[in-house]
């Protein structure tokens, strides 16, 4: 068996349309000289062969078939038919027996970004086995379908950004889900939905000698003040919106330096009654939270964001309350998140 493999190698890189034949006797077979298919560049000699194999071939010869046709639908797309490889996809789809060829299949389809896979989604929808065990893959499909027709079928991108945006697998594709729907103009914020504080202002960079230093937004708030920062820039104020579901602003990706600095952040919130809540914040590395001017919390630690980390009893007044947060950074990571529930722990529905 060996030899065989050997010699089918052989024939194959010298003679591809002759060897068509010997290629096929040897896939329908389930043996070791279903290797030699695996092993052999996917060729479009082999097209019908790799179909028919992916049909009816044993379970090994099948798996072999089924990745040598992806191979071809990834040189048909290479070469810009997007048309072409879309179908060979869709019938990878169809043919695949396992999920990793079915989540590559997918992972080409959202690239391509054709609304022509919606039914395919949706069949797979329809097998509670696939769709639980598919769902990140055929959301991300559905997302990158929709977000690609946002401007030239805004009706059918906001059906499946809408599906999506209360059944999203992971963050990422519930982010893209509500950016896409806020884009269609409609009010989306995922981060209220689960009571965290999602409209801030933000300033900094200050450079940091220690938890304990005190910067100018601590004592006074002008909105349009302007005060020297880390490095010596000049910082002010900026407008922030949180998109990520869980709350939380990276403030690494939005100040430079990040080592050894201070930030502030500022929201007001508007609640119709006094009431008592909890002040849930996440943070890295440390924090300091003042409500209404009144310092509630510190913790000097160094640390990564976990929702919820500290938790401290408030009392916000009818009207508007504000939130002031100093987030301290050493290194790596910077970040921060506020969430507001009830004394029972039940998320809040903000007015921020």
């Amino acid at each position: 068996q060996l030899a065989r493999v050997a010699i089918l190698n052989v024939l194959d890189r010298r003679d591809p349309e002759g060897s068509r034949s010997f290629i096929e006797t040897a896939v329908t077979t389930d043996t070791s000289e279903v290797k030699a298919l695996a092993h052999t560049p996917a060729r479009f000699e082999h097209e019908s062969a790799y179909l028919e194999v992916a049909r009816s071939g044993g379970e090994n010869a099948k798996l072999a078939a089924i990745r040598k046709y992806l191979d071809l639908a990834d040189q048909v797309l290479g070469a810009r038919e997007s048309d072409k490889a879309l179908g060979m996809y869709h019938t990878a789809l169809d043919l695949a027996t396992e999920n990793p060829e079915r989540i590559r299949a997918l992972g080409a389809m959202a690239g391509i970004a054709d609304p022509a896979s919606m039914p395919q989604l949706e069949k797979l929808l329809d097998d509670k086995q696939l769709a639980r065990d598919l769902k990140t893959p055929i959301a991300n499909c559905a997302v990158c379908i929709a977000e690609a027709a946002l401007d030239s079928d805004p009706a059918f991108a906001e059906q499946v950004l809408g599906y999506w945006l209360n059944r999203a697998p992971d963050r990422d594709i519930a982010r893209r889900a509500a950016a896409g729907m806020r884009a269609l103009g409609h009010d989306v914020d995922l981060a209220a939905r689960a009571g965290f504080i999602s409209h801030w202002e933000l300033i900094g960079p200050f450079a940091l000698r220690s938890f304990g230093d005190s910067f100018p937004p601590e004592h006074t708030y002008e909105p349009n003040a302007a005060y020297t920062g880390a490095d010596g820039r000049q910082v002010t104020w900026e407008k922030w919106f949180v998109e990520d579901p869980s709350g939380v602003t990276d403030l690494q990706a939005r100040f430079t330096p990040s080592r050894q600095v201070a930030a502030y952040a500022r929201a007001v919130v508007t609640v119709p009654e006094n009431c008592d809540i909890l002040v849930k914040i996440g943070s890295d590395d440390g924090v300091v939270c003042w409500l209404n001017g009144k310092k509630i919390h510190e913790n000097d630690i160094k640390r990564g964001v976990v929702v919820d980390d500290d938790m401290v009893s408030a009392s916000l007044r009818a009207g508007e309350n504000v939130f002031l947060l100093k987030i301290v950074q050493g290194d790596g990571a910077w970040g921060f998140c506020v969430r507001l529930t009830d004394t029972l722990g039940r998320s809040i529905k903000l007015n921020n």
